[in-house]
C-alpha cells in the first residue's frame, strides 16, 4: 500500500490538518465544470461537484453537489476527453474509466461491468460496458496509470502509461511502465509495452501530455534505487519509493513509436533544489509552452516552494515566475494533486491537496501578470471598465482586505518575515448545493454503503481560512507501514 501524505509544523495556537482529495478528475463542457471525487470530504462518499462558470467575481459561482450511491470511494475512474466524431454520438457524452484505490488492489473488484461508467443528466452515474471494452492484459494497471486521448492518421487513440499493478504470487503492489492504446476506430486494444522495456522507468501518479504528436511523461512516483539497476517493467514499492524530478521527462513518438529520455535544464541551484522534485503536478500547453503551477521542494529549508515554471519544449529548458496575491504580496499557497482549466489566460486551479483549511476551492491565476484574481473572465469579453483600473467590487474587496491586514498585524509579532509569511486567503469557491440521489446497489461491495450520510437542500458556503504561518513541510512516503522521510540523495 502506498499513501502519500504530509507533516505540517505550524506556529499557531489552534490545531490544523493537512488534509486533501487525491484520485480527482476534472471535465469541462459547456461551461460546466465538472470535478469527481471518490471520497468527498463534504459528503463522505463518492460525489460530483458541478461548477457552473461564468464572468464575474468567483465568490458568485454557484455549484451543485451530486452524492453517487451507487459508487464507492474504492473506485477512482478518469474522465475521458472524447475527441469529435465518434460514432453514436459519444463524443457528447461524459464517460470516465475506471481505477481502484492502491491499497484495495489485491481485492481485484474491478471488473467489466465497472471499468467505464457515464454520467447521465448531470445527476446520475451509470455502469455499463458497450463503449470501450475492459482489456484483458495480465499485466493491465488497475491504479496510478495515465491515460491520453490523441488523433491519430488511423483516427482517435487512447494511451494507457505506467501504474500499479498487484502480483498474486509475490504478494505485493509493482510499479510498471506497462504500455497499451485502444484503438477507437477498429474497437480492439494493443500492447505496446515492448517498446517501454528497460527503456521507460516505472512510474506511477504521472502525468502525461501530447506534444508536437509526441507523449510527454512528467513526474510521478518512482523507486529510486531500482531504476538505477536492471529493469524491465517492473519495480517494487519499498522505503526507497519517492517523487520523480522533472528534469528527467520521458517523450514518446507518435509517428516512430519510441520512447527517449530527455534531460531538461532546472536554472535552480542543484545543492539547493537536486532533481527537481514536485508532488501531485499538472502541466498544460500555453503559448507553445508547458506550464505548471509547481511546489518545488528546497532541500536546504526543507519545505516546498510554489511557482509557475514554464517548460520550452524546443530548448528543454525551465523558467520560473513568482506568482503574487492580487494586492501584490508574496503568495504561499502549496497545491499538491489539483486539477487545471486554462481559459482566456487564466490558469484555474482545481481542488488538490493545500496547507489552507478549506479544500474544494478554485485559484485563479492571470497568466499575463502571474497574479491570483477574484474574478473569472470565460467570455473573453474585457471585464474591466475602460480606465485601467479595477471594476468597484474589486477595489472594496482590496479595501476591506487591506484593513482586515492591518488590523490583524498589529495583534500579531512576526519573528521573521522572510521565512514565516502569512497565508493569504486567495478567492473561495462558491457555495454547494447537495442533491442527495437514490440509487440502485453499489458495483463494489463496502461496509459504508449505508453510511453516506443525510444530505439536504442547504446551501454551504466556505469559511475563511484563518492565518498561521508554516515553519517547515515535510513529503513523506509509507509503504507498507514503513515510513521514509524525503531526504536528498
Amino acid at each position: 500500500m502506498i499513501l502519500l501524505f504530509f507533516l505540517l509544523s505550524l506556529d499557531v495556537t489552534f490545531g490544523f490538518s493537512f488534509k486533501g482529495i487525491d484520485y480527482t478528475t476534472t471535465i469541462y463542457k459547456n461551461n460546466k465544470l465538472y470535478v469527481y471525487e471518490p471520497d468527498d470530504i463534504e459528503l463522505k462518499w463518492s460525489g460530483l461537484t458541478i461548477y457552473n462558470l461564468s464572468d464575474g467575481p468567483i465568490s458568485d459561482i454557484q455549484t451543485q453537489l451530486v452524492n453517487f450511491t451507487n459508487s464507492n470511494p474504492v473506485y477512482t475512474p478518469q474522465f475521458l476527453q472524447l475527441p469529435q466524431g465518434l460514432p453514436n454520438g459519444r463524443s457528447n457524452e461524459t464517460w470516465m474509466i475506471g481505477g481502484i484505490v492502491d491499497d484495495k488492489l489485491k481485492d481485484n473488484n474491478l471488473i467489466k461491468e465497472n471499468w467505464t461508467c457515464e454520467i447521465l443528466n448531470d445527476n446520475k452515474l451509470k455502469f455499463h460496458d458497450d463503449f470501450i471494452p475492459m482489456p484483458q492484459f495480465r499485466n493491465f494497471p488497475k491504479s496510478g496509470f495515465s491515460q491520453t486521448i490523441v488523433n491519430s492518421n488511423n483516427g482517435p487513440e487512447l494511451y494507457i502509461v505506467g501504474g500499479l499493478v498487484y502480483v498474486k504470487e509475490l504478494d505485493k503492489e509493482l510499479i510498471t511502465n506497462y504500455f497499451y492504446k485502444y484503438e477507437f476506430n477498429t474497437g480492439k486494444w494493443v500492447d505496446l509495452s515492448k517498446a517501454t522495456k528497460s527503456i521507460l522507468q516505472p512510474r506511477a501518479y504521472h502525468k502525461v501530455i501530447e506534444v508536437d504528436n509526441s507523449l510527454l511523461l512528467f513526474g510521478g512516483i518512482q523507486n529510486d534505487e531500482a531504476i538505477k539497476e536492471n529493469f524491465e517493467h517492473t519495480t517494487p514499492t519499498d522505503d526507497n519509493t519517492d517523487y520523480g524530478g522533472i528534469t528527467t521527462i520521458f517523450k514518446f513518438d507518435l509517428k516512430d513509436q519510441k520512447w527517449s529520455t530527455v534531460n531538461a535544464k532546472l536554472n535552480k541551484d542543484p545543492n539547493i533544489y537536486k532533481t527537481g522534485q514536485v508532488s501531485g503536478s499538472v502541466f498544460n500547453i500555453y503559448n507553445g509552452k508547458i506550464i505548471s503551477y509547481i511546489s518545488l521542494y528546497n532541500y536546504d529549508r526543507r519545505e516546498f516552494e510554489p511557482q509557475i515554471g514554464i517548460l520550452n519544449y524546443n530548448t528543454w529548458e525551465w523558467e520560473w515566475h513568482n506568482v503574487k496575491n492580487e494586492a501584490g504580496t508574496d503568495n504561499n499557497l502549496i497545491l499538491s494533486y489539483y486539477q487545471t482549466l486554462i481559459i482566456n489566460d487564466q490558469l484555474i486551479l482545481i481542488h488538490g491537496m493545500s496547507n489552507q483549511r478549506q479544500v474544494k476551492k478554485l485559484y485563479v491565476i492571470n497568466l499575463e501578470t502571474y497574479k491570483f484574481q477574484g474574478f473569472l473572465n470565460i467570455s473573453g469579453e474585457d471585464s474591466k471598465s475602460e480606465s485601467s483600473g479595477l471594476p468597484s467590487w474589486a477595489v472594496t474587496i482590496s479595501v476591506l482586505g487591506i484593513w482586515f491586514c492591518l488590523r490583524f498585524k498589529k495583534q500579531v509579532k512576526v519573528d521573521d518575515a522572510n521565512s514565516e509569511q502569512a497565508i493569504q486567503e486567495v478567492w473561495a469557491s462558491a457555495g454547494h448545493e447537495n442533491d442527495g440521489l437514490k440509487s440502485r446497489a453499489a458495483p463494489f461491495p463496502s461496509s459504508k454503503m449505508g453510511k453516506t450520510g443525510g444530505l439536504n437542500d442547504s446551501i454551504l458556503i466556505d469559511e475563511l481560512a484563518p492565518r498561521f504561518w508554516i515553519q517547515s513541510i515535510y513529503p513523506f512516503v509509507a509503504i507498507h507501514g514503513h515510513s521514509r522521510e524525503h531526504e536528498g540523495k
